[in-house]
């Protein structure tokens, strides 16, 4: 069939929606939907046959093969977007908190608790003692008084929210100081001063990438100063040649002159990594203890909660964050305001790091990472190998959390007899349980880390479920490359 009549035989979108409508389609689908879809189909029908790609219909003989075409392609679209949806993996990458996992896994009873309350109604902003109206961020404000000995706190949805709601409210057409050393750049080329300089603040570069001085602050203040900006190197370490200003001496210049410090932790810690055998990381506490005036974390990484933001700090303040019209768009909504309450409530018990998922994780001891591995090798077919061992590896925090993120691991190291690595990489992957590991040196590798007790079993299952599958092509065809999703 030629170009000109391919065009000629597209049938209208009537007709379309007519056939559906006799194969009972549109009993399922409201019309206005699968109309918008068979547009989209036709146009790209149309798009195909202009560029000359016309290959695969020129066997078409007459309309109803590309009647039955579009219906096909509507199929595919429709069943495209039914089966797409955000789902559960397996973590073996040996990265605790992955920015492109969701971070950090959050405690199961509560994620079943937020889904049993925001699901229905609930009192976000109702007193149901006094029958009365009241702030939604109350709750937090009192669990986070008892945690750090804040004055006053508040929820937005994530940190950069916490930064650009801080800027408008209290450096418009004023001055902010931060040094060069401090200007970073987060997740997915988000740089810091981006975000500060879509506010109408002035943003006063200091100091030098490596060394900057009290005096570097000092002679940078004028009448017009408002606040100095400290942010935490999150993710990189500058070493050698160095000097960086301390909360604690900030603090005294911003007495001194009036001015508002205000400092953005990144990761939010409110726990003493010093005594799990990591190096000491300043946390929320240190914070406050140092004099800041406003401080802002996120909550979806060592928090262990999901994404949001609190920024703690003097009420006088948090007080006019409340009041900022900005604030409204964006605060936390009843899912995640209700998931950081409950989480945060666990720090009140003395076995929270066993109760918070992410500290439970990035604790555990190198024995039971082994202990894991071993169980993992005992449960695996090794005729399916070339290669299986236990190795030592190296995990890490991740999330941009600290520069000293390294925790000693062990992992599972894997090659395949009788298909490739990255085939092998593509089944896990591909799987219902996407399990997710990574390649190096042509084998595949599942660190133990982030692999909770009972994902063992089920990884180990999928696995040895590849045997029969191979035998089957090796009667086929021989030794093969195999690709399989289920």
């Amino acid at each position: 069939m030629q170009k000109k009549e391919l065009f000629k035989n597209i049938p209208s979108v009537h007709e379309i929606l007519n056939f559906c409508e006799s194969k009972n389609i549109t009993k399922k689908y409201k019309k206005e939907i699968l109309k918008k879809i068979i547009i989209q189909i036709l146009d790209e029908l149309r798009e195909n046959i202009s560029s000359s790609n016309i290959s695969y219909f020129e066997n078409f003989e007459n309309k109803e093969d590309i009647f039955s075409y579009i219906i096909y392609m509507l199929n595919q679209k429709i069943n495209k977007l039914e089966n797409k949806s955000y789902e559960k993996i397996i973590n073996a990458t040996g990265i605790a908190i992955h920015t492109n996992f969701g971070r950090s896994p959050i405690n199961k009873q509560i994620s079943e608790k937020t889904v049993n309350i925001a699901s229905l109604y609930m009192n976000i902003e109702y007193d149901i003692k006094n029958s009365s109206r009241f702030d939604r961020n109350e709750p937090i404000k009192n669990i986070m008084q008892l945690l750090t000995g804040c004055e006053d706190a508040i929820v937005v949805n994530n940190n950069a929210a916490a930064l650009l709601l801080v800027f408008d409210t209290f450096c418009k057409n004023k001055n902010a100081l931060i040094s060069r050393g401090e200007l970073i750049e987060i997740g997915d080329n988000f740089r810091i001063l981006d975000i500060i300089s879509s506010t109408e603040a002035n943003i006063k570069e200091i100091g030098s990438t490596n060394r900057t001085y009290t005096n570097d602050y000092e002679k940078n203040i004028d009448e017009n100063t408002s606040l100095i900006l400290k942010v935490n190197k999150s993710n990189y370490k500058i070493t050698g040649f160095t000097n960086e200003v301390s909360t604690k001496e900030l603090s005294n210049i911003c007495k001194r002159n009036d001015l508002i410090l205000f400092e953005d932790l990144g990761s939010g810690n409110l726990t003493d990594f010093s005594k799990y055998g990591f190096n000491y990381e300043k946390n929320v506490q240190d914070v406050l203890d140092d004099g800041a005036d406003i401080v802002c974390f996120s909550t979806d990484k060592l928090i262990g909660a999901c994404q949001g933001s609190i920024i703690i700090g003097k009420s006088k303040y948090i007080q006019k964050l409340r009041k900022n019209p900005i604030f409204r768009a964006l605060r936390a909504g009843k899912t995640v305001i209700t998931t950081i309450f409950e989480t945060l409530k666990l720090y009140m018990y003395k076995d929270f790091n066993e109760q918070i998922p992410i500290l439970n994780i990035i604790f555990t001891k190198q024995e039971k990472l082994y202990e894991k591995a071993q169980k993992l090798y005992n449960l695996l077919d090794k005729n399916l190998f070339e290669y299986i061992e236990i190795e030592k590896s190296i995990a890490q925090i991740g999330g941009g959390v600290s520069s000293n993120t390294d925790i000693n691991s062990y992992s599972l190291v894997l090659k395949c007899t009788n298909i490739s690595t990255n085939n092998f990489e593509d089944i896990l992957r591909m799987c219902k349980e996407h399990i997710i590991g990574y390649i190096r040196d042509d084998k595949l590798i599942l660190d133990m880390l982030c692999i909770f007790d009972d994902q063992i079993e089920i990884i180990a299952q999928k696995i040895n479920s590849l045997k029969s599958m191979i035998e089957i092509l090796d009667k086929k065809d021989g030794p093969t490359s195999i690709f399989i999703a289920d």
